[in-house]
C-alpha cells in the first residue's frame, strides 16, 4: 500500500458523512421552526419539544461548520483564484437584485388590492 500514511482523507469516513447529514437536517429544522411559529405555540408540551429541537439545531450549525472545515482541509495550499471570487460576487449581486425586485413586486400587488 503505497502512500496510505500521506492520504488520510483519501478514504471516506462514513461516520463523519452521517454526522454532516444529520447536521444539515437539523439546520433545515431550525429554519422551519423559525418560520412556522411553532416556538410560540400555546401547548406547553409542544413548546418545550420545539425549544429542545431548536437548541439541538443551534449546536448542529457549529458541528456542520467544523465538519466542513475538516473535510475541505488539504496539506498543500491551492492557489487563490480571483476570477472565481469575482464570478461568485457578481452572481450574488445579481441574485440580490432579483430578490429585491421580487419583494417589491410582491409588496406592490398587496398594497394595490
Amino acid at each position: 500500500m503505497q502512500g496510505t500514511s500521506d492520504c488520510q482523507h483519501a478514504e471516506r469516513n462514513y461516520g463523519i458523512d452521517l454526522l454532516r447529514l444529520v447536521s444539515m437536517y437539523m439546520v433545515v429544522i431550525l429554519h422551519v421552526l423559525a418560520e412556522s411559529g411553532v416556538l410560540s405555540a400555546q401547548s406547553l408540551g409542544t413548546q418545550r419539544a420545539a425549544w429542545l429541537l431548536e437548541t439541538a439545531a443551534y449546536s448542529a450549525v457549529n458541528c456542520f461548520g467544523m465538519i466542513s472545515g475538516y473535510v475541505s482541509y488539504r496539506e498543500t495550499e491551492k492557489p487563490y483564484l480571483y476570477s472565481r471570487f469575482l464570478s461568485f460576487f457578481l452572481d450574488s449581486c445579481l441574485l440580490l437584485q432579483f430578490w429585491d425586485y421580487a419583494a417589491c413586486a410582491s409588496i406592490e400587488t398587496r398594497v394595490c388590492r
